[in-house]
């Protein structure tokens, strides 16, 4: 499965690939959707921008505005066979090029995302249900 985001003028997308450690950039091109930019991601570090195989795909949320595109990531690993968390610690700030802008790690964990200005609010899952604010610099 695939979560997206688009740029509030439509002209963009940021398509986040949950099986697969990857984001993928597309714009509208002659009436068409191109992707433009793809890359494997490794949100925790940002080393050389890939995971390695030791990690677990786990994007959960990913919302747009004009300037970034942020993307939730949980960056925990598959332990004896059980699927970790799909709430998320990490946050990532992407140009709408696909660059990593920063990264930051949320003292909640989070399932989803929304942001207004430099405010992120984050939505936890069953049992808790919460809601968190956190400040963006």
């Amino acid at each position: 499965s695939s979560l997206y985001a688009a740029h509030p003028d439509g002209t963009k997308v940021c398509v986040a690939n949950v099986p697969t450690p990857s984001l993928s950039f597309s714009a509208v091109r002659s009436g068409k959707l191109e992707e433009y930019h793809r890359m494997s991601v490794s949100p925790v570090g940002l080393q050389n921008g890939r995971l390695t195989q030791k990690h677990t795909t786990a994007f959960s949320g990913i919302c747009a505005d004009n300037r970034h595109v942020y993307v939730l990531y949980s960056g925990n690993r598959t332990l004896d066979g059980k699927l970790p968390s799909d709430e998320c610690c990490n946050l990532i700030v992407y140009d709408w090029d696909g660059n990593p802008v920063k990264r930051y790690a949320l003292d909640q964990r989070v399932h989803s995302i929304h942001v207004v200005g430099n405010r992120v609010y984050g939505a936890t899952t069953y049992p808790e249900s919460r809601v968190y604010m956190f400040l963006l610099d």
